[in-house]
């Protein structure tokens, strides 16, 4: 019940998706030189990137903010079928994975362990001389996961 009323209570993760290329994002800006250029891009161009045909499909409640670049998986199989999956990672050490292409959760969960609690702005008071201000609350997962799509696995 206390994950439900953080999920009602979150921040809201704005998605905006296309799919028909099912070309997945593993990584920080796509690939591992970090260029986030997509080369397979065939359907968006300057003339069709407007308001009537472009923008925000729907919006997700996570639990706290995404520090994080969205990683996208193509054609994953959950539950038998394939579906785009979006997968996101807040402050709050919490996972999520969402449907990409229309509104719902297939799962998430919190990786803090057991006993503690996710690292705060304000356990850094030592660095940078006392002045530390990046981050307004948890810090727990900042950088964006890595996804080996050969083993399954995310890495954060």
């Amino acid at each position: 019940m206390n994950k439900l009323i953080l999920l009602i209570c979150g921040f809201i993760l704005q998605i905006t998706v296309v799919f028909s290329q099912n070309i997945s994002v593993l990584t920080q800006h796509g690939d591992n030189r970090r260029t986030g250029w997509n080369n397979r891009e065939t359907i968006l161009t300057t003339s069709n990137l407007n308001q009537a045909s472009f923008g925000k499909s729907y919006s997700m409640p996570v639990d706290d903010q995404i520090y994080a670049q969205p990683l996208v998986v193509s054609n994953l199989n959950i539950g038998g079928a394939n579906h785009n999956t979006v997968f996101v990672a807040t402050v709050n050490n919490t996972v999520y994975a969402f449907d990409a292409d229309k509104a719902g959760t297939f799962w998430f969960k919190n990786y803090t362990v057991g006993g503690m609690r996710v690292p705060q702005n304000k356990d850094m008071t030592g660095a940078c001389g006392g002045n530390y201000n990046d981050f307004s609350g948890n810090i727990g997962i900042i950088g964006t996961p890595v996804i080996d799509s050969a083993r399954s696995t995310m890495y954060f």
